[in-house]
Parts: C-alpha cells; structure tokens; sequence
C-alpha cells in the first residue's frame, strides 16, 4: 500500500533550498538553509547552521541533522503560502469547506443531506381521533 505524504512534509520539500528556523522540544533552535527532509523521521538536514542553545549561547555549524522526533515547530519563509501543493489543498479546503455549510443549511432547512437532489423531507402528521 502506498501512503501519502503529508501536508507538512509537502510544504517543508517546498522550503528545500531556503532558510529555515527549527524550534526543538528542549528549547534549542536551529537556523540554516534546508537541504533535505526524511519523509518518516521528518529529520531535517540543514547547511551553514546558526544553534542557539537554551541559554542562549550561538555556535555555528556548516551541517546539522536534526531529528524530526525532536522538532517544535518549524518557520518558514512567507513564499512557502504560494507553493502549488499548497495553493491546490487550499482549493481543496475551501471546495470541502463549501460542501460542509452546504449540508449544514439544508439539515436546517429540513432537507435530508443524504437524499440527492436535496428533497425535503416530509413530516408524518398524525390526526388525533
């Protein structure tokens, strides 16, 4: 069976190539152009790193690895909101979204939702005797 990337992993292979900042778990930070990220971890390879440690110390690597089980979050450049993957599940949202309201105002109308053509539903009337 094939699975199927996720929509973070999607928007981090978007960011291969520009600067990333990556918050860890304990507090430290890593800040570095991206150069690759693992589907499974999502461990992240990073070049000409800037670590900030939880005291506040900076060191400076020219590679890290870090661990995606280890990660935050992750910041991104504002470019990454143009990306095709994401411009396309934004679409989809929305798409989603607007079927959703739908469905909602016909149950409030007294349409049943499940009926296609969105038929209302009739109410039994009982006559009392």
């Amino acid at each position: 069976p094939q699975m199927s990337t996720s929509l973070p992993i999607l928007a981090l292979k978007e960011a291969i190539g520009l600067e990333v900042v990556a918050e860890l778990t304990n507090g430290e930070r890593f800040r570095g152009k991206l150069e690759s990220i693992d589907d499974k971890g999502p461990n992240m390879v990073l070049r000409r790193v800037h670590h900030t440690a939880k005291d506040g110390s900076i060191s400076k690597f020219e590679c890290a690895t870090v661990r995606g089980s280890l990660i935050r979050l992750v910041e991104m450049p504002g470019i990454i909101r143009n990306a095709p993957v994401l411009q396309a599940a934004a679409a989809g949202y929305k798409k989603k979204s607007a079927a959703v309201k739908q469905q909602r105002k016909d149950l409030k109308k007294g349409k049943d939702a499940r009926k296609s053509g969105g038929q209302r539903m009739k109410k039994a009337r009982v006559k009392k005797a």
